[in-house]
């Protein structure tokens, strides 16, 4: 895997091109500053989509993304190998103008990062900068209206001010004489300091600041740095008429501040399929930091994303409908990433169909030590785990005999065109969301409705305890006296309704909406109040009559 930070970034930048280009699809993963999980945005069974969407919009509002995985799945045909080509990029925002970024930290979130070694050094001293459009749109006009020139701090830390005046200072000795080996030179060269986070913004002040200062000189950038010449007065009319260079200092600039979203427009712009595991916060946290601010409106949201990324394979929700066509002795234990990886690559999956394709990596050989949680690791495993599932499906699509042959890139997607776009929910209304159309209907079980038989109000920390031995539940309190109950499977309902149907505190039954509901409940008695009403005036009426 190649580790990719601010200082090398523009290295690797032309090979991480070609291989997007090159790619059949990509795979990616995410880690996270924060995850909050207070009372009002926790995961619940209750939640419909939308619900959950607006959840974890506030959830991930302040959150940052500080390390993004890419690996890029290469096919050969005549070989029948997928080569992948696996990136790790540490992320941090970096300050310009306005721009000053404000994120949150989760200790939860920082300790499980550090578990699993995550190198914060490497995120705040070389992460590599982004910018949403939003904010891409704001840095290009005030370099335009030259803000970041008429600002008196200039937006720069104490550290960087002091670099430009040491440059200034640096080039105002030559001018003076005061530099005996440069004296008779008709040109200096400053080397910017490549330590700090904002060299190519250093750069562009400096220049500034060095032709407003001194008439009788004219700065040009060389490979990041600075070269200054002695030019004569109309040397310098000429250049300052023409804005000799400006463009290509302003844009040193935003291609700096914008770092990492030039990978996540090629993949925009690439329109590879992705691949993820339980990716629904990875794709949000994407829209949020490389694109623009997430949208009120849920659906607002799928549209984008699908803009964005036309095709996503969530391995997660493959991997609940890979498990309906395999025996119970030949599945796993549990479909995180970590499980499915070893299923396939030394358990039962490896070997399930015939011709499946080999997957060969220069970044984790077979001997290599797993590192989960790390983004570049994690997206090389869902890529991975993709491609056995992938024949998998293709083989049963086609039927064992006649698919006895191996799969193009092109089929394994083709033939799994049907589990595109649906991406798994954790703990909610739905198992899954359709981000390319209409969500599917809940299929959860039945709600339960609990009272107190001697009508008191519910205590709903107690009622939970007294559940929590049926397993994963969640209570609702619609009012004091009435709560919702949510189980995870048909079963736990069953066990609840037989359990307490002769419960010496709790009553519980099955949720009826016509009966339950307060609003169709209301409506419904007032229904039956203007149909008596009704009939009353009538039957008055023909009497009378």
């Amino acid at each position: 895997m190649s580790e990719v930070l601010r200082d090398s970034f523009e290295n690797y930048f032309p090979k991480i091109e070609k291989n997007i280009k090159d790619a059949a699809f990509i795979s990616i993963d995410t880690e996270f500053s924060c995850l909050f999980s207070n009372n009002d945005s926790k995961s619940s069974l209750f939640d419909t989509a939308e619900q959950r969407y607006l959840k974890q919009k506030d959830n991930i509002s302040e959150a940052l993304l500080v390390q993004f995985g890419l690996t890029a799945f290469i096919f050969d045909r005549e070989n029948n190998v997928y080569q992948s080509h696996s990136y790790c990029f540490y992320l941090f925002p970096h300050t310009f103008g306005s721009n000053d970024q404000r994120f949150k930290c989760q200790a939860s979130s920082l300790e499980f990062l550090c578990h699993h070694k995550f190198d914060f050094n490497k995120m705040v001293y070389n992460g590599i900068s982004f910018l949403n459009d939003e904010q891409d749109k704001r840095a290009e006009e005030e370099l335009r209206d030259g803000d970041l020139l008429r600002s008196v701090e200039r937006a720069l830390s104490h550290e960087d001010e002091e670099s430009v005046q040491a440059m200034c200072s640096q080039v105002a000795l030559w001018l003076a004489g005061g530099l005996p080996e440069a004296a008779s030179e008709k040109t200096i060269f400053l080397e910017v300091p490549k330590s700090s986070q904002s060299a190519q913004c250093i750069a562009y002040v400096t220049h500034h600041e060095l032709r407003r200062r001194f008439i009788s000189i004219w700065t040009i950038p060389e490979e990041g740095n600075i070269r200054v010449l002695k030019v004569s007065p109309t040397e310098r009319a000429m250049m300052e008429k023409n804005h000799t260079h400006e463009d290509e200092l302003q844009n040193a600039v935003l291609l700096s501040l914008r770092g990492f979203t030039r990978i996540f427009r090629l993949l925009v712009q690439s329109k590879k399929p992705i691949i993820a595991h339980n990716c629904i916060l990875d794709l949000m946290i994407m829209h949020k930091q490389f694109y623009c601010s997430l949208p009120k409106s849920y659906q607002d949201f799928k549209n984008n994303i699908h803009s964005l990324f036309p095709i996503v394979y969530d391995t997660k929700y493959m991997s609940s409908e890979f498990r309906k066509k395999v025996t119970r002795a030949d599945c796993w234990s549990n479909n995180t990433l970590p499980t499915l990886y070893n299923y396939f690559n030394l358990g039962r999956g490896f070997n399930l169909v015939s011709y499946s394709p080999q997957i060969k990596s220069d970044d984790y050989g077979k001997d290599g030590v797993p590192k989960f949680h790390d983004a570049g690791w994690d997206a090389y495993c869902a890529g991975y785990c993709f491609i056995r599932m992938a024949h998998f499906f293709g083989v049963h699509e086609l039927g064992r005999v006649n698919a006895a042959r191996p799969f193009t890139s092109t089929e394994h997607l083709a033939l799994t065109a049907h589990l595109a776009n649906r991406v798994n929910i954790i703990r909610g209304n739905l198992t899954h969301i359709v981000l390319d159309g209409l969500d599917p209907p809940s299929h959860r079980p039945e709600i339960i409705v609990v009272k107190r038989r001697d009508g008191k109000a519910i205590d709903a920390l107690q009622l939970t305890e007294s559940l929590s031995k049926h397993g994963s539940l969640d209570v609702k309190m619609v009012s004091n006296k009435l709560a919702l109950v949510a189980a995870s499977t048909k079963g736990q309902v069953l066990d609840l309704c037989r359990d307490y149907y002769k419960h010496p505190e709790y009553a519980v039954v099955k949720y009826n909406m016509i009966q339950h509901d307060p609003f169709i409940w209301t409506a419904s008695l007032f229904s039956l109040v203007m149909c008596a009403t009704l009939s009353g005036i009538f039957i008055y009426r023909f009497i009378k009559a």
